[in-house]
């Protein structure tokens, strides 16, 4: 695997030996492309690994600056296209997948829960450690699904890969988008709360109806703010995965999340409830079968992220 510097100085990668060969028959990359092999710890020319000498000729005789290689179709292109989500397809490939994968998917998903559960079990410092770290570690998670639908060489390690992929992009996408679609369910939170505290308090002294007031208004909030809630997780739900795969800033993956998920909103909706039952189905089969249930899902979801952010036909 190697990490190359495009020609507009950002890095790409890693990518395989075969991917790079294909840039360079492109011309998106030639003898003078900088490339780091993996593992590697300093950076040097295609032209100078021996690996790449037949397909890029020799140092002495330079190509000519070629364009960075694409990652995929532009914000713009996506933006500007429809895309297909069927429901019962994404699950059906989820499944596919994880029975192509299940050392790797599997392994993924348990290190993950152990690291959450180990988390949550620290004094103190366990709830900040865990909206610190929390993105980098959802979005290794999906990069890891994203891999393995690209049929990309990876492993469980890949779960790792949001602290070197845009740490703080993720660290800010997780807390923001989480703290912007549950606001709404703070007033009538503290209205509710409130209620019943002056409820409790005027039943001590023999007043029942006093509170019902304020109970009444903090139900009626919350009513009405869960629905906003569940639209607002829905549209920023490939945050996350846009900021790990695409290298976007949070703010712009939010923005691009929402705009192409409002074309068919209750088609992600109901690849994201059918998803979540497919996981619920684990709990009830005495627990163990979440190790099954939950890569599926979580493969499902990140079909649909390929279908549509991908290049533009179904991802197999």
């Amino acid at each position: 695997m190697y990490k190359i510097i495009g020609a507009d100085g950002k890095e790409y990668g890693p990518v395989s030996a075969e991917q790079l060969r294909e840039w360079i028959a492109q011309g998106r990359a030639n003898a003078l492309t900088r490339v780091q092999p993996e593992g590697g710890a300093e950076w040097t020319t295609l032209g100078a690994l021996p690996e790449f000498t037949n397909v890029t000729g020799t140092t002495s005789t330079p190509a000519p600056p070629a364009p960075p290689p694409s990652a995929g179709p532009s914000v713009e292109e996506i933006t500007g296209r429809d895309y297909r989500l069927e429901i019962g397809k994404c699950i059906e490939r989820g499944w596919e997948l994880f029975k192509r994968h299940p050392g790797t998917l599997l392994g993924g998903v348990i290190l993950i829960m152990v690291i959450q559960c180990v988390i949550a079990l620290l004094p103190f410092v366990g709830g900040i450690a865990g909206l610190i770290i929390g993105g980098a570690m959802a979005g290794g998670l999906f990069w890891l699904f994203i891999r393995a639908i690209r049929a990309e060489s990876g492993g469980v390690g890949d779960v790792f890969a949001g602290f070197s992929r845009g740490f703080v992009q993720l660290m800010l996408g997780h807390i923001v988008k989480g703290l912007l679609a549950w606001l709404a369910i703070i007033p009538g939170a503290i209205f509710l709360g409130i209620g019943i505290a002056v409820h409790v308090a005027a039943r001590a002294h023999g007043h029942s109806l006093i509170g019902i007031p304020l109970l009444t208004l903090g139900a009626l909030l919350l009513l009405a703010a869960i629905p906003i809630a569940i639209y607002l997780s829905t549209c920023w739900y490939f945050t996350l995965p846009l900021i790990i795969d695409k290298g976007m800033d949070f703010w712009a993956a939010m923005k691009f999340s929402r705009a192409m998920v409002r074309k068919h909103w209750w088609n992600v909706f109901g690849v994201m409830f059918v998803s979540g039952l497919v996981a619920i189905a684990g709990v009830l089969a005495c627990g163990l079968g979440v190790f099954v249930t939950i890569p599926i899902a979580l493969a499902a979801m990140m079909y649909a992220y390929e279908d549509i952010f991908g290049s533009g036909t179904p991802a197999a």
